[in-house]
């Protein structure tokens, strides 16, 4: 049957390709920035709003596609209400909802300290990476530091010769003063430090703040610089690494430049304002951002591609054999339907070819024993396959199966009255995943058919371009796919009378998480075969992880062996800790002595975690304190921070 099912699912898909009238084309990206959707926490969205609402907004026109989205998502989530939009810029955005006379200012950049002093609040939606670009045809092929780039802006390098290039001019394209890119951009310390965003004398200020504009007056010898995931599908422009620590391209976390795109408003916003942000910072305005940063490049390469102005009209000999003759007698729905009409007669043969062919059975769900290196001293394990999945993930339940498996379940002692206890990992398996379900199978041909879709997803490669270091990340991905699936204590939050653990630490040394989460999972030889029948091998592919050195050492490996007992406990609980940026160290031996250097373990990203800008806090370094009386005339010392930053 599961053979009858893959042949009847291949067939319609080969009709569907037959008979689209829509080409089916996958564009070629060299660069895509980094996607981040952020979990805002602060806002609601309504269940409803007066019908007769409207929402006004104001700001810079590179949100004018997010604006105009989430407008008709607004809309259409509230009947009746109306969003009104324009774009006359930042700064006269922010002064116009300082006067009441808007409710949201779409802004593009950072709020200024002084703007934040007159009450502004600023929630950003999308951090984008700002890249240094120059046109496909200038033969300049290498990277640059940050200080010469800056050196280009300012005009103290203007040959391509001092930069390790081809002898010629360089010509800095620079966009509106007033541009929110622009803006972000001078607000970078290094700027600062020589005097602020100044140009010189070989660059041309761009009277509009257009990206397909930046782009085609970059020539054989212009460096300009835009927004990274306006980029993507267009081949004019080609982006420049940046070395930092090493060489990094805008989707590196190590990439210095990023502008924020979100809304300002004033403290305690209005049920209008407060409204739209709630669909802004939800799933349905994530979604809708996600799709007006797709547009925005696909606006930008449309805008790219040359324009046809001449028309050829080619006139054929007519045809006047017997066959065209009578060919042309037939209606034109007729000789569509008619290859329609043969090809679902020979489908329809097929399937009943194959159905007497196939026996008919009903799958039970049947304890299988493992081999002893399976079980290891897990105890006893079902392996079983469900046939009608429970889609409730919460508490999964295998219905029949326990009922003939009890004598072979060791006992296992009762968990504490105050603490639920988690779900077993092969119970959590069967009753969540359904059977053919590609993203989050645990079958072979699932996992294999899910490894193709995702190695073109998340890396953008195909099997055969894919490096080792490409294989690691997309398993690492398809992993954390099916370790989500699993509830996470933070749903006890939630939940009366029931406690949770929260384990804090300066360090932790967690080790490698590839491997470590196949072993939990109880999928190491699902994933070893099905890497070994794509041509891999798993061990080679593990090997590319770079272990997170979170500390120095000393109680780091100790603070994940807590959490390791208690999640084996069944006792929920999460550990805090920092976030280093470099690990404890990587050596090297040379000429007989070990060099340390430092460990860059996020060269290349972290797939294992999920970043959540939305729950960002301040963290307060140095300044000093003051005295004061408190309403009630009592004694209080109050800190004045001299540095304060956002963390998360």
């Amino acid at each position: 049957m599961r053979m009858l099912q893959q042949l009847t699912f291949t067939l319609k898909i080969a009709l569907l390709i037959l008979f689209s009238v829509v080409p089916l084309w996958l564009p070629q990206t060299a660069i895509a920035a980094s996607t981040q959707t952020f979990d805002q926490a602060v806002f609601q969205l309504p269940i409803k709003v007066d019908e007769q609402m409207t929402v006004r907004i104001d700001g810079d026109s590179s949100m004018a596609v997010i604006n105009q989205l989430l407008k008709e998502q607004y809309q259409q989530q509230f009947p009746g209400t109306e969003v009104e939009i324009d774009t006359q810029g930042t700064d006269m955005a922010l002064q116009r909802l300082l006067r009441d006379e808007i409710d949201l200012a779409a802004i593009g950049r950072p709020l200024t300290p002084s703007e934040k002093a007159r009450g502004l609040i600023e929630i950003p939606l999308s951090q984008e990476r700002i890249a240094v670009i120059v046109g496909k045809d200038n033969p300049f092929k290498g990277n640059l530091t940050v200080e010469q780039f800056i050196k280009i802006v300012r005009g103290e390098i203007t040959d391509w010769a001092e930069v390790g290039g081809a002898p010629g001019p360089i010509q800095f394209i620079d966009r509106p003063r007033n541009s929110d890119t622009r803006i972000a951009l001078s607000r970078y310390g290094i700027f600062q430090d020589g005097g602020g965003f100044v140009t010189g004398a070989n660059a041309v200020q761009m009277e509009t703040d257009d990206t397909a504009a930046i782009i085609r007056q970059l020539g054989r010898d212009g460096i300009g610089y835009a927004i990274a995931s306006q980029l993507v599908n267009q081949n004019k422009a080609r982006i420049v690494k940046l070395v930092v620590m090493h060489e990094a391209l805008p989707d590196d976390p190590l990439y210095p430049y990023a502008q924020p795109r979100g809304y300002a408003y004033k403290k305690s916003p209005d049920l209008a304002a407060s409204s739209f942000l709630g669909l802004a910072t939800t799933a349905p305005g994530q979604v809708a951002i996600n799709t007006a940063k797709a547009s925005e490049a696909e606006a930008v390469s449309s805008a790219l591609k040359p324009t046809s102005r001449i028309s050829i009209t080619q006139i054929s000999e007519p045809e006047t054999s017997a066959f065209s003759q009578t060919l042309k007698a037939i209606p034109l729905w007729l000789r569509l339907v008619l290859p329609l009409g043969l090809l679902g007669f020979i489908l329809q043969w097929v399937l009943k070819w194959l159905e007497k062919r196939s026996p008919v059975s009903t799958p039970v769900a049947v304890p299988q024993p493992l081999g002893d290196e399976q079980i290891g001293d897990r105890g006893s394990v079902i392996q079983a396959e469900i046939i009608e999945a429970n889609p409730i993930v919460e508490d999964p339940i295998v219905e029949e199966a326990s009922a003939t498996v009890t004598e072979t379940i060791a006992p296992v002692p009762s968990p504490q009255p105050d603490i639920p206890q988690p779900p077993s990992t092969v119970n959590a398996i069967a009753s969540v995943v359904p059977v053919g379900d590609v993203r989050a199978g645990y079958s072979v041909e699932a996992f294999k058919q899910a490894f193709c879709d995702n190695m073109l997803r998340f890396q953008g490669k195909s099997l055969e371009q894919a490096t080792p270091q490409d294989y690691y990340m997309v398993l690492a991905y398809m992993v954390r796919d099916r370790l989500l699936q699993f509830t996470t204590p933070e749903i006890y939050l939630t939940r009366p009378n029931v406690r949770w653990v929260g384990e804090l630490s300066a360090e932790y040394l967690p080790g490698p998480h590839l491997m470590n989460n196949l072993v939990n999972l109880g999928i190491v030889d699902t994933v070893r075969q099905g890497m070994q029948e794509l041509g891999q091998d798993l061990t080679v592919i593990s090997d590319q992880e770079e272990e997170p050195g979170l500390g120095k050492g000393g109680l780091g490996r100790l603070m994940v062996c807590y959490l390791d007992s208690l999640s084996t406990q069944g006792i929920p609980a999460i550990g805090y800790g920092l976030r280093y940026e470099y690990g404890i160290f990587d050596q090297q031996i040379q000429d007989g002595w070990q060099v340390e250097i430092p460990d860059t373990w996020l060269q290349f990203g972290n797939p294992w975690e999920i970043e959540r800008p939305g729950e960002m806090q301040e963290v307060k370094f140095g300044g000093h304190t003051e005295a004061y009386l408190d309403e009630q005339g009592r004694y209080r010392v109050r800190w004045i921070a001299q540095e304060v930053i956002r963390a998360c």
